[in-house]
């Protein structure tokens, strides 16, 4: 199996929970610093930042489909902090979280960008 399809599985399964460099390069059998250089060569991006906008992708998706709080669905995704989790949602969709939501009810499609 490729390294970047284990890990990419990897992520898919565990982005809800704590989860880090270590862990995954553990469960690959490879170094953080390995890892890091192959996923970076391949992919352009960090684990972290996969990790991260897997998290934030399937925040856009709750803000849009529930009226949970920002904080419960910070948390529900992985981040142990929702002034983090908005912090990280505005730097990526140029709204913060609340914003984005209200954005998203208003129209037809939300502020989606690519990550």
């Amino acid at each position: 199996m490729c390294l970047t399809f284990a890990r990419g599985l990897l992520i898919e399964a565990r982005y809800r929970q704590p989860l880090s460099l270590s862990d995954i390069a553990a469960e690959v059998h490879r170094t953080p610093a390995y890892l890091t250089h192959l996923v970076k060569q391949q992919t352009g991006r960090t684990v972290l930042e996969w990790i991260l906008e897997r998290r934030i992708r399937e925040a856009r998706h709750l803000l849009r489909r529930s009226d949970d709080s920002v904080e419960r669905i910070a948390l529900s995704v992985g981040f142990q902090d929702a002034s983090y989790f908005a912090r990280q949602f505005k730097r990526r969709n140029r709204l913060g979280p609340q914003a984005w939501r209200q954005a998203s009810q208003l129209n037809a499609e939300p502020p989606d960008p690519e990550i």
